[in-house]
């Protein structure tokens, strides 16, 4: 995915077209198929930007610059371009009114807040800034997500999907990845959060999100005959890792909600189900599963290195017992992240639970 992604970019810049400039020329001295082309081109290189930016919590870094491109956003227009302005402009229409463009604008605006703290963080890792530093940062992102997620909201209430599967599956994945931002802006406090209060709001967002997520999963009705964005899958296995690893490392006494097991177990039943083959889903369900059976008898005290190399070489022992030794293989590179996550510079450690889903998009 990110190779394709570089060629795209490389692409983009290169050929005849330019996707990522826009001409000076006026809109009202361009034919109507000059129009149509502009419009599209907008769309193509924002959806490269989104991609790109979606990727930064593997990459820990990004291929494209907001200054790279000269385009305004997409307009939010209606597919028949029956709606011009007066200066040619296809009509911006509200991100009420659902459009082809309204799904993917809402994108952009999501990973466009994660790209900006990256930046700032980096900036305030540069400039040999506090851990103080950084969890202010993320929580003025997290109040501009929260005002994206509220957008979101109102969208999701003014348009109904009337029976379409295609409008249901497409709104249920805008929750997911919305809900999911969240969790990436706080995953490293909430890491932190088990052994220093002072980020237990990251925990409380982390965990809201991973419920929010599966709880949306779970939702299929009217979506059965679409196919399934195959990253959905990975994000519900994300989930069902924050809780459980919440429940293991952040209290004395080993506790999980029977409405969060049952949520799990869902989940769980529906992944296995799935009818498309998804290795990350495999090996997902493996870890998840373990992680439940540990039960009252966990003996996990802290989220450090040796802690997590004991639960990997746990998971690794039950792995060798059963016939998922090809999948492990693949589950076991998770484990490893997250101890090398900790090698990292404390102001970005760790990145862990997202190379459950590395490389995949939205």
């Amino acid at each position: 995915m990110k190779v394709l992604l570089s060629c795209a970019n490389t692409i983009a810049h290169n050929t005849s077209h330019r996707l990522h400039s826009q001409n000076s020329v006026p809109a009202r001295q361009l034919s109507f198929g000059e129009r149509v082309e502009r419009e599209v081109r907008k769309r193509i290189w924002y959806f490269l930007c989104t991609q790109d930016w979606y990727l930064i919590a593997s990459k820990k870094s990004y291929s494209i610059f907001p200054s790279h491109g000269t385009f305004l956003s997409p307009a939010n227009c209606r597919e028949d371009f029956d709606d011009a302005t007066e200066t040619g402009d296809f009509q911006d229409l509200p991100l009420t009114i659902q459009t082809q463009s309204t799904y993917m604008i809402f994108l952009f605006k999501l990973t466009s807040q994660y790209r900006g703290l990256f930046d700032q963080l980096s900036s305030i890792h540069a400039n040999d800034g506090s851990v103080a530093d950084c969890f202010d940062a993320v929580l003025s992102a997290d109040s501009r997500l929260e005002a994206i997620m509220g957008e979101i909201e109102q969208y999701l209430t003014e348009t109904r999907p009337n029976g379409s599967q295609c409008l249901h599956a497409q709104r249920r994945a805008l929750i997911i990845a919305s809900w999911h931002q969240r969790v990436m802006i706080h995953r490293s406090f909430f890491c932190r959060s088990f052994q220093d209060r002072r980020y237990h709001y990251s925990r409380f967002i982390c965990l809201a999100a991973a419920r929010n997520i599966i709880r949306t999963y779970l939702d299929r009705a009217h979506a059965s005959d679409v196919t399934e964005i195959w990253s959905i899958p990975a994000h519900a296995i994300s989930s069902c890792i924050i809780i459980t690893l919440d429940s293991l490392f952040s209290a004395e006494k080993y506790t999980l909600e029977k409405s969060d097991v049952d949520l799990m177990h869902q989940a769980l039943a529906l992944l296995k189900d799935s009818s498309r083959p998804n290795s990350i889903v495999d090996r997902g369900v493996l870890i998840v599963e373990y992680l439940l059976n540990q039960g009252p008898q966990r003996r996990f005290r802290k989220l450090d290195p040796q802690e997590i190399s004991q639960l990997a070489r746990d998971i690794d022992t039950t792995a060798s017992d059963g016939h998922h030794n090809e999948t492990f293989n693949e589950g076991h590179n998770f484990f490893e992240s997250v101890n090398s996550a900790f090698d990292d510079d404390e102001l970005f450690m760790p990145y862990w639970y997202e190379s459950t889903i590395q490389g995949y998009s939205l």
